[in-house]
């Protein structure tokens, strides 16, 4: 297997686009597993070793990418040249997100009960829900502008979501 400039290509995903089959994507990455996994090279030459375990180590990192939304939007973006990548802590510019920010982050914090931070979950996976839903039509008509504010979004309200749990 030779490493794909792009990881779509590395699970045989002909576009690069934001959506992707995850039945298909998991399937694709257990057959890779299977094939590049050092322990199936243990009785190889130890050049064959690192290669599979260089190759493993690559469908891994391509495989957490493609799964987790607000990664694999990065990634299109920064293959668009509209990104860094990395998802850096930029300013608020836009005065409703900045405002459901703050919002979700009191709420969170003055949440006195396990029934409040399952509610405040709920919203949230919702509000997620949707901004993922969003990027996909973003992404699917190349509106990138669009598709960099959800990624900000989707960013706050992942990071809001990983507060609720911690509060769980």
């Amino acid at each position: 297997m030779r490493r794909a400039a792009d990881i779509h290509s590395a699970f045989n995903i002909e576009q690069e686009t934001f959506d992707v089959d995850s039945k298909q994507l998991d399937r694709t990455f257990r057959q890779l597993q299977t094939r590049l996994h050092p322990d199936k090279l243990s009785s190889s030459v130890p050049e064959e070793q690192e290669n599979a375990a260089n190759q493993s180590a690559y469908v891994n990192g391509a495989y957490r990418t493609l799964k987790d939304p607000l990664a694999r939007a990065y990634h299109l973006l920064q293959r668009r040249g509209r990104s860094d990548g990395q998802g850096g802590e930029g300013t608020i510019e836009d005065p409703e997100l900045l405002m459901m920010v703050m919002e979700t982050r009191q709420q969170i914090e003055e949440a006195e009960s396990q029934e409040d931070l399952m509610a405040l979950r709920h919203t949230n996976e919702a509000k997620r829900r949707d901004c993922i839903q969003s990027m996909s039509v973003a992404f699917g008509k190349e509106d990138l502008d669009l598709a960099e504010e959800l990624v900000t979004q989707l960013r706050y309200l992942t990071t809001a979501g990983d507060a609720i749990s911690l509060k769980l």
